[in-house]
């Protein structure tokens, strides 16, 4: 499959009602076809791994494509130059979850990146490190306790000032930390009952921050740590 095929495809699919959205909220930069996230998902699992195509696709300033781009690409190959350029323009909350968790946290740099961007003062930056953390921590072996602890005392004392995005990248990497071992769900569900609940603006649709002293304290994942 090459670039024109890919863009006969999202013409054929695009819709009206995602593109008004796109609109409404104001969003400048990059143009949609206003196509949903689980369809374009299910139409990238059709295309073969391809880090040329990828940049091809990026370099459109459409969101679409460039949601196809991290879907497609080889995070083996990925740089830390490139990742640099192209965080540039993942300011758009779902495009930066996107490129989070299907690229960017398979990218054979990812902790040096992740332990580096929780201290920028880059937004963008510190949003992608804190979404990635938990699982940074979680791959060590062992899992250095201590600065996973430090971790949850720095979430608890910033996350109700922090930046609208980076509060919900460092409630998720909370709940990531959460589920690692006994310890440290213990320490976690004491701090996310003192934060409370967390308030994340996502814009006009129905999503909402997860609650974490739910998940935490739930007996499924209390059976299973125990």
């Amino acid at each position: 499959m090459n670039f024109d095929d890919i863009k006969a495809w999202l013409e054929e699919n695009k819709e009206e009602r995602g593109i008004r959205s796109w609109e409404k909220a104001g969003l400048t930069g990059m143009s949609t076809y206003g196509i949903g996230l689980t369809k374009i998902k299910g139409f990238a699992k059709k295309i073969k791994k391809d880090a040329a195509l990828a940049r091809e696709l990026w370099a459109q300033p459409v969101y679409d494509m460039k949601i196809i781009s991290v879907l497609i690409d080889d995070p083996k190959l990925l740089t830390r130059e490139r990742v640099e350029e192209q965080i540039k323009e993942t300011e758009f909350w779902m495009l930066s979850y996107a490129y989070v968790s299907n690229l960017l946290s398979a990218a054979p740099f990812k902790r040096e990146l992740v332990l580096e961007w929780i201290d920028e003062k880059n937004d963008i930056k510190r949003r992608m490190g804190f979404a990635m953390l938990a699982g940074v921590i979680k791959a060590e072996n062992p899992v250095n306790t201590g600065f996973a602890t430090a971790i949850i005392d720095r979430i608890e004392k910033e996350i109700n000032s922090e930046e609208n995005f980076v509060k919900d990248a460092m409630n998720t990497c909370l709940l990531g930390l959460g589920q690692i071992n006994k310890e440290l769900n213990e320490k976690a569900l004491g701090a996310a009952k003192r934060i409370g609940k967390v308030d994340v603006d996502y814009g006009e649709n129905s999503c909402e921050a997860p609650d974490c002293v739910k998940h935490l304290s739930s007996p499924r994942l209390q059976e299973k740590l125990n």
